[in-house]
């Protein structure tokens, strides 16, 4: 396997698990919450939790289960975001040991610099057109969870079911629909397909993604021997017909196009040049070559000591720092 297709395959896996942790996470959360307000239920009777949806103690559940979630999915966010910037990282790996330079790890991150801007701009909405930001989705998915409950609540009352019975109710409302139990979609027929959770993980799947992919366009923009994005679709069964046509392409960096909703294509930056050849460019400029492209990828992490860092990395026993 060569060096392009580990990165492909690496992302792909780095990014997958990430996702996975976070669903499993998610659900964990929504399991903690409703097994909550079942407690409350069986320790205070159905009468506790009244059929108001404003209820103040379904609204301190739906809070914290607001926060849990937004916390959370902002964690896989981050880590989406790191997986991009890893690949450039990856890269340039590669550029430096065929270019032979004698220079600490650390050196990578100059060329792979990616602010916070990547994770608040999904965060704040900056990304998306309708603007609205990570908390304002989680309001409304969450919102719309409490209605579910409350149903489930008002149709177990509506049944005369036991505090007991009616907690149970709710536990089973968490699982996925398959694996509930048969009484359940009988007992709440409009709830039978309901997966309570779903919306949520739908949001965090896509914006891990997103994360992802914005921080490969973003930490390859300067890095002049990056010359487009190369889109590369899963081709499994699942695959849009949209994301199919786009297997393969090259996009200039500054019109890639984001996955949808639920997307899993990977993204790599685009390199025509060979390494030798990347290796022979960055050694003729250490030694006094012109090469601008090289100089604004500099001044990235040096800002205009230019000649400085040429002299640092015909050090060999200089260490380069990183700092924030």
């Amino acid at each position: 396997m060569g060096w392009y297709e580990k990165i492909i395959r690496d992302q792909r896996i780095k990014k997958a698990e990430i996702t996975q942790d976070n669903l499993k996470k998610i659900h964990r959360i929504y399991e903690s919450s409703i097994n909550e307000i079942a407690k409350d239920i069986e320790l205070k009777g159905n009468n506790s939790i009244c059929l108001n949806a404003n209820h103040k103690a379904l609204k301190e559940h739906e809070e914290k289960l607001r926060k849990e979630l937004n916390s959370t999915i902002s964690e896989g966010i981050s880590k989406g975001a790191d997986v991009g910037i890893g690949a450039n990282n990856a890269i340039n790996s590669e550029i430096l040991k065929t270019s032979g330079l004698n220079v600490d790890e650390t050196f990578n991150t100059m060329f792979a610099k990616v602010h916070q801007d990547v994770v608040d701009n999904i965060v704040t909405g900056k990304l998306y057109k309708d603007n609205k930001t990570l908390s304002d989705r989680i309001w409304n998915y969450t919102n719309a969870n409490g209605k579910d409950i409350q149903d489930v609540i008002t149709g177990g009352i509506t049944l005369k079911k036991s505090a007991r019975e009616l907690a149970n109710d709710l536990k089973e409302f968490v699982k996925p629909p398959k694996n509930r139990d048969p009484n359940f979609s009988r007992d709440y027929p409009d709830k039978a397909a309901k997966q309570i959770d779903y919306q949520v993980m739908r949001l965090a799947r896509t914006a891990i993604n997103h994360s992802y992919q914005t921080a490969t366009i973003q930490s390859s923009m300067n890095n002049p021997f990056v010359e487009g994005i190369e889109w590369h679709s899963s081709l499994d069964h699942r695959a849009c017909e949209v994301c199919v046509s786009r297997h393969g392409q090259i996009y200039p960096k500054d019109d890639v196009p984001l996955d949808h909703p639920n997307g899993v294509c990977t993204m790599i930056p685009y390199i025509p040049k060979s390494f030798d050849e990347i290796g022979s460019d960055i050694a003729d400029w250490i030694n006094g070559g012109v090469n601008e492209g090289i100089d604004d990828w500099v001044n990235g992490r040096y800002g205009d000591n230019v000649d400085s860092a040429k002299n640092i990395l015909q050090d060999p026993n200089s260490k380069i720092r990183v700092g924030y």
